[in-house]
């Protein structure tokens, strides 16, 4: 998987890179609590 996403972040423009890069790290952390059916609030 991680081949194919440097394969992808490659190819992007650099703004769109840097956008995706940004988000992802959110992106993770909702798909595992969607996944895991993680409840954050206190």
């Amino acid at each position: 998987m991680m081949s194919n996403l440097a394969v992808r972040l490659e190819k992007m423009p650099p703004d769109r890179r840097q956008t995706t890069l940004a988000s992802l790290p959110i992106h993770l952390a909702e798909a595992a609590k969607a996944r895991y059916k993680i409840n954050d609030s206190h």
